[in-house]
């Protein structure tokens, strides 16, 4: 028994080291002297190179940055361009069909109507900034995503206070018609898309405030219909969709205290939730298969902490977390892809004193 014990200690202190090592000390940018923290981060090409760059925003300085990736891993100083005032999330995507990288923002006002802005891309790090748009109260979170089967990307954006899920069809050539309300949990905070019940439409999964997982059913024209719910825990940060059982069917991943897991029944409902230990102040989620072992991998942002990074055993569960320190706080949501082309996926995570952190894997 007790040579049993060893073998579990030896091998678990050799797992936490791997992980360790796995990934080389962060590389820290700066995107302004306001010493705020970096609200929202994105990876995409946003110069046509090949490479995979960062686009951030710091939501106390009113601006956003466009750091270009100098074809091996490290970034130059970024490219600033104006955001809106209390700019707080972003995303990336295609809206007028140029073969350009676009952005959306959001950003909120105490009670007033939060703006979804657009900025077109130019194909050179820079862009011209686009129409904008009224949205709910206090939102959150915001997917660019082809909704109704068009062929152009679409915009759904979350709101916490007022008006729930919003949906904003686009027409490919950079304009936005807003087409629809829906509830799917009361005070959402979090949204994901993807298809949850294998009919080939990009559902939609939100996480209220109030411990409630809602899902909202594509008809296949950008319109949704009320399907399951599920409890989870109260005052979700952040929610992936990833397939951690490899059956097929996508899986739910909520940033929480504890960190909740709901496994897809296959028809778009969820079973119970399996809690995972985490820091006492979790943000934002990331995944992807971060140790090559064919199986998904979880890696959440926390504020005290740094990331969390949790092994999948490809049954649809997870291995104890291991850490990975930071050198400042991090902050709501971070960026994975493979930022020096060597096959792994990196890291790319928001933290404090307006700086996002770069973490390259050297699994």
């Amino acid at each position: 028994m007790r040579k049993t014990l060893v073998t579990l200690l030896f091998v678990t202190i050799v797992t936490a080291l791997t992980a360790a090592q796995q990934f080389q000390p962060a590389a820290y940018y700066r995107a302004t002297g306001s010493g705020g923290y970096v609200g929202g981060s994105v990876a995409a090409d946003f110069n046509h190179d090949g490479w995979a760059d960062l686009a951030v925003i710091d939501t106390n300085a009113n601006t956003g940055f466009v750091f270009m990736n100098q074809k091996n891993g490290t970034f130059g100083q970024g490219l600033l361009f104006r955001l809106p005032s209390a700019t707080i999330g972003i995303a990336a995507g295609d809206l007028n069909t140029d073969n350009k990288i676009d952005l959306v923002t959001i950003s909120t006002y105490d009670g007033a109507p939060g703006v979804l802005q657009i900025f077109l891309g130019n194909a050179d790090g820079t862009f011209t900034q686009g129409n904008h748009y009224l949205v709910g109260s206090a939102p959150t979170r915001v997917v660019v995503a082809d909704l109704n089967g068009d062929g152009h990307n679409d915009v759904a954006v979350v709101n916490w206070q007022g008006g729930g899920v919003m949906i904003f069809l686009g027409d490919g050539h950079g304009n936005l018609t807003a087409a629809g309300r829906y509830r799917g949990a009361r005070n959402p905070l979090a949204m994901a898309v993807g298809d949850v019940n294998g009919d080939g439409h990009p559902d939609i999964v939100v996480a209220g405030i109030t411990g409630t997982l809602g899902v909202l059913l594509n008809q296949g024209d950008g319109t949704f219909i009320n399907g399951s719910s599920a409890a989870i825990s109260t005052s979700p940060l952040d929610l992936t969709l990833v397939d951690l059982n490899r059956d097929g069917k996508l899986d739910v991943v909520v940033s929480q205290n504890p960190m909740n897991v709901l496994l897809n029944n296959g028809d778009g409902t969820f079973g119970a939730a399996t809690s995972y230990a985490s820091d006492s102040d979790p943000r934002g989620l990331t995944t992807a298969d971060f140790n090559h072992d064919g199986n998904p991998d979880i890696a959440l942002i926390t504020l005290n902490s740094g990331i969390d990074l949790y092994y999948g055993n490809g049954d649809g569960t997870l291995q104890a977390a291991i850490n990975i320190g930071l050198q400042a706080q991090a902050d709501n949501s971070g960026a994975v892809a493979d930022f020096d082309k060597d096959g792994a996926p990196d890291l790319a995570v928001n933290t404090g004193e307006s700086r996002v952190a770069v973490l390259l894997n050297s699994q």
